[in-house]
C-alpha cells in the first residue's frame, strides 16, 4: 500500500494553525463525504500541534462542515512513555487543547497500555496490535486517511532525532 505524503507550508508561523486546519477538514470531509468510508483516521503527533489544533470545530462550522467526530479514530503517533497525567504527555495536551472541544468519543481515541510504563517496547507491540491494526481494520480499505506531524527546530519529528539509530531501521 503506498501513501500520498504532502509538506503544508505556512507563510508564516501565524498562520500555520489555519492552514492546517483547512487541510485536516479537506482530509476529513473527503473520507467521510466523498468516499463515504465509515470512519475517519488521523494519527497526531504532540509539540505545537495540539495548540494548533484548537479552534477547528469552529472552522468546521464556519466552513458548513460537520465533523461527524463521532466517526473519528483518533492515533497518538508520537505519544512518550509517560502517564497522560504528566505535562510531557501528548495526549494531555492534546486532552487540555483539542480533544476538550470535540465530541469524539473516548472509545475512538487510542491511548497506550500505562501498566506497561516499565517496558517500552512491549508498551509498543500492544498500541500496534490493540490500537493501529484495529483502526486499520475497520474500514475496508484498511488506511489511514491523514497523519499530522511536525517538526521540532532541530529536525526531529515523532521523536526521531537527525542521526539516530532507528532512522537506519529497515
Amino acid at each position: 500500500m503506498s501513501y500520498k505524503t504532502t509538506l503544508i507550508k505556512s507563510t508564516s508561523k501565524a498562520t500555520l494553525p489555519s492552514d492546517l486546519q483547512d487541510v485536516i477538514i479537506q482530509a476529513c470531509n473527503k473520507a467521510l463525504n466523498v468516499d463515504n468510508r465509515s470512519i475517519f483516521s488521523i494519527a497526531l503527533s504532540g509539540g505545537s500541534l495540539p495548540s494548533f489544533l484548537s479552534g477547528i470545530t469552529e472552522k468546521f462550522s464556519s466552513q458548513k462542515i460537520d465533523p461527524q467526530y463521532e466517526k473519528w479514530h483518533v492515533l497518538l503517533a508520537d505519544e512518550r512513555a509517560v502517564p497522560d497525567t504528566d505535562d510531557d504527555s501528548n495526549l494531555k495536551s492534546l486532552k487540555a487543547k483539542f480533544f476538550g472541544e470535540t465530541s469524539i468519543p473516548e472509545s475512538q481515541i487510542y491511548v497506550i497500555d500505562e501498566s506497561l510504563l516499565s517496558d517500552v517496547e512491549k508498551m509498543a507491540e500492544s498500541y500496534e496490535e490493540k490500537a493501529v491494526k484495529h483502526v486499520l481494520s475497520i474500514d475496508a480499505d484498511g488506511k489511514l486517511d491523514l497523519a499530522v506531524l511536525g517538526f521540532g527546530p532541530d529536525g526531529h519529528t515523532c521523536s526521531l532525532f537527525p542521526g539516530h539509530p532507528l532512522l537506519e531501521e529497515k
